[in-house]
């Protein structure tokens, strides 16, 4: 557990020193990728559960866990137009971010492909302990600087998205639980941040 909060707390860090000091959306997913490879390379056996990537799928189990992650993805995207309906905000923190409008779908295929593996494989692999609810809040909290970062956001609007995140760990941790690996949570996980990428690109219109 004390492990899992010094993940949160440095992916955290390098994600908002991507996003805030080098003012680079690369830099910040590729800092907190660094972060869950050494955490994952420091567990002994090292990448302990790492087959359980390719086990658990079940083609029923996989198409729910899709349409309600891509559904996550449709309400991210009615927040944040409803907070900034013309996308001004999003648009001016994108180019903060160094990513272009046309540089977004190499970043999207990035966030969609390797990121649900990554947070899946660290974040879930414990699917099976009696408190995976409180992994599943790290999870969502390391997120705040992104959430900062690119929604004009009040402190009591936070509570959504991350409220959804722990909602959105929780759905795919219960689902990897009762399948017994993570295929199926990482196609719905992968849906869920494609869904995201598309939200940025629609309000970036």
């Amino acid at each position: 557990m004390i492990a899992a909060f010094i993940t949160c707390l440095l992916s955290a860090a390098g994600i908002g020193a991507g996003l805030y000091f080098f003012h680079s959306g690369w830099t910040a997913i590729l800092l907190y990728h660094g972060v869950l490879a050494g955490a994952l390379t420091l567990q002994k056996p090292r990448w302990e559960g790492a087959h359980t990537i390719l086990r658990g799928y079940n083609t029923a189990a996989a198409v729910v866990l899709v349409l309600l992650s891509a559904g996550f993805g449709w309400a991210f995207y009615m927040f944040i137009h409803r907070l900034d309906p013309e996308g001004v905000h999003v648009l001016r923190r994108v180019s903060h971010s160094g990513l272009t409008i046309s540089g977004l779908a190499l970043f999207a295929v990035y966030v969609s492909v390797v990121n649900p593996v990554l947070e899946e494989l660290y974040w879930r692999r414990n699917y099976a302990a009696p408190h995976g609810v409180v992994f599943d809040g790290f999870y969502a909290l390391l997120h705040l600087p992104i959430f900062c970062f690119f929604g004009n956001f009040t402190p009591l609007q936070l509570f959504l998205p991350v409220g959804g995140l722990v909602l959105a760990g929780s759905l795919w941790r219960g689902v990897a639980r009762r399948r017994n690996g993570l295929a199926s949570a990482i196609l719905g996980h992968a849906s869920g941040d494609l869904a995201v990428m598309v939200a940025i690109g629609l309000l970036l219109r």
